[in-house]
């Protein structure tokens, strides 16, 4: 939106409107407060991943919760993994998640059943990105592998980083 005519600009008088909006918010009552998702055990590391009406969250309790949006509750929980889960994507009904325990699983989001354990890494898998039926992963041992998530089978290693 652009300023009005005349208006100039200023830290302060910008500051002062920020504030009156929050103020206006609470006064009106429009700000609604803030739902808490509790079930994990341990710090929540890896989220937030949304996917239509369900919310993915990992922790270092080594599991993933899916969540309800609409009513914050955990409709399930994943268990599988051996160490935390420091990474998470979501897509339709397929959960992919990365560990300190060096594996990626691959999830039926539906049954919470563990379709694919895929086993490559030396250290722990920090982040994904999950593309059709492909999944890129990196991890502490400065190395990116490309996985086939139907099969799961590791399609190419990339190497080149020398540090995680």
């Amino acid at each position: 939106r652009l300023p009005s005519p005349g208006f100039m600009y200023s830290p302060w008088k910008l500051a002062f409107l920020r504030q009156h909006r929050i103020d206006m918010n609470w006064r009106n009552g429009d700000a609604r407060p803030p739902k808490v998702l509790k079930g994990h055990d341990d710090h929540v590391i890896t989220c937030l991943q949304f996917c239509g009406n369900r919310i993915v969250s990992g922790s270092d309790d080594n599991t993933l919760k899916v969540w309800s949006a609409v009513t914050g509750e955990c409709v399930q929980t994943l268990v599988g993994h051996t160490g935390g889960v420091w990474s998470s994507q979501m897509r339709d009904n397929i959960i992919i998640s990365g560990s300190t325990d060096r594996t990626l699983k691959v999830w039926n989001a539906d049954t919470g059943e563990c379709v694919h354990t895929l086993y490559g890494h030396t250290s722990t898998v920090r982040c994904m990105h999950l593309h059709d039926a492909r999944v890129v992963s990196g991890s502490r041992d400065a190395t990116l592998r490309l996985w086939d998530i139907e099969t799961g089978q590791c399609l190419h290693v990339l190497m080149g980083h020398v540090a995680a």
